[in-house]
């Protein structure tokens, strides 16, 4: 299907993570506020609300964010639609400076009309993308536990559609393995000279949790990444994923790249899978220019 016109238009109530000092940060097409745009005393504290940020509600730790897709379409041969598609709500706790719990639950396909008045809605398509725990004994080690996103290459734990740069993600990011995994995780950066070395060992213990239509997940996965960010605005990454379904297990490599520069960036990842089921590879190369802070090209051959 080719659509002659699709109109992402996002609403980013809050969906920023924390990196490690002197990580290489890719361009974004929204860009986020340091001061807040909002505030209101209360008993609690003071209500924020910081654009990509979310709204912080006083001490409790908590902030809450969340956005919003809208898509315009018209397939060949088809009706043209009107989809909204998803809804994502986040809810963060931060207690303590060592406790951090996330949560993402995602409303898929909401609602649906064309150009006909013929409309739909979802049925039952809430799914938990994250539900998570970390634990940070240390900058060295770090222990997640729960529902996470598969930190295979760099799309899929960038993950917001607000925050890629194209409102079809690369072919490589959806097929070759399952986008998130239920299980513990064991992630932290050190830091030589001129950069910082970051790793992330995981081990699929569950099943998801039930009501994500997506994907069928595997029996058992486990894996393992490393990632450095040199201080001259490049960074490199490998991964690996070994999967087992009924046919047996399947292994996935990978190398990914992210160059930034003032207003350039180039962005890419190489997958290949072997094993049981179908072997398949893939690569893309991204590169974005930044034309003005709200106008960038961006060209992507896959």
């Amino acid at each position: 299907m080719r659509r002659l016109s699709h109109l992402l238009v996002a609403l980013v109530l809050g969906a920023a993570s924390s990196t490690a000092s002197g990580a290489v940060e890719p361009l974004a097409p929204v860009s986020v506020r340091d001061e807040p745009i909002f505030e209101h005393h209360t008993p609690w504290g003071d209500l924020a609300y910081t654009p990509g940020r979310g709204l912080r509600v006083g001490r409790t730790g908590f902030t809450i964010g969340g956005y919003t897709t809208v898509i315009l379409a018209h397939p060949e041969d088809e009706p043209a639609k009107l989809e909204i598609d998803p809804v994502s709500i986040f809810v963060v706790w931060d207690p303590t400076p060592r406790f951090h719990l996330m949560t993402e639950l995602q409303y898929a396909d909401l609602y649906e009309i064309d150009e006909r008045g013929r409309a739909s809605s979802a049925n039952d398509d809430l799914t938990v993308e994250r539900l998570y725990a970390d634990f940070a004994l240390s900058d060295y080690l770090n222990v997640r536990a729960g529902v996470f996103l598969t930190p295979v290459g760099r799309w899929n734990v960038i993950h917001i559609a607000p925050l890629v740069w194209t409102t079809e993600q690369p072919i490589l990011t959806e097929l070759p393995f399952d986008p998130n995994l239920t299980g513990v995780m064991i992630h932290g950066a050190i830091f030589p000279t001129g950069g910082v070395l970051r790793y992330a060992l995981y081990d699929q213990f569950a099943d998801p949790i039930e009501g994500n239509p997506e994907f069928e997940a595997a029996e058992h996965s486990l894996g393992g990444r490393l990632e450095y960010d040199a201080d001259a605005g490049w960074s490199v990454g490998a991964s690996y994923l070994a999967s087992r379904r009924d046919d047996g297990w399947n292994h996935l490599g990978g190398l990914d790249l992210l160059w930034s520069h003032d207003r350039f960036e180039i962005m890419g990842e190489f997958v290949v899978s072997e094993g049981a089921g179908n072997g398949q590879w893939g690569t893309y190369l991204q590169g974005v220019y930044g034309l003005t802070d709200r106008l960038s090209l961006v060209q992507r051959y896959e």
